[in-house]
């Protein structure tokens, strides 16, 4: 099978998605919060809504936090990004995966492949005969 390369995403949004969120579990979550910022969540009505395992989503949710996405209190969490930049970055990858979600699944299920690809293509390649 020939392989795809990136389907026209902005670079950034390649980068974010593939070193910061990882899986689409945590894009889905990252954007099922997101679509509420003013909502209040639980891991247990995330892991609901997501049809998930808690575990998986308290992880997810850690991960998030670590990135300054999502804010606590408590038991209870908020998509609450630390900069306008990284809700700006958000907002570009939940419109890349909106129009183009088999594409950005693809493009997640390959990976450290996609970051060489991307990095290569920017190389300097050695001009010497």
């Amino acid at each position: 099978m020939p392989r795809r390369e990136n389907p026209g995403f902005d670079e950034d949004v390649v980068r974010f998605v593939l070193k910061d969120l990882r899986t689409v579990w945590t894009l889905e979550l990252l954007l099922l919060m997101r679509g509420g910022p003013e909502k209040i969540w639980t891991a247990a009505a995330l892991t609901g809504e997501l049809r998930a395992s808690l575990p998986m989503v308290e992880d997810i949710l850690r991960r998030l936090e670590i990135l300054r996405l999502i804010g606590r209190e408590g038991e209870d969490w908020t998509y609450r990004p630390a900069t306008s930049d990284l809700d700006s970055l958000c907002a570009r990858a939940e419109s890349a995966y909106r129009q183009k979600p088999f594409a950005m699944i693809s493009m997640i299920g390959r990976g450290e492949s996609v970051l060489r690809d991307l990095a290569n293509a920017f190389r300097l390649r050695d001009e010497a005969p």
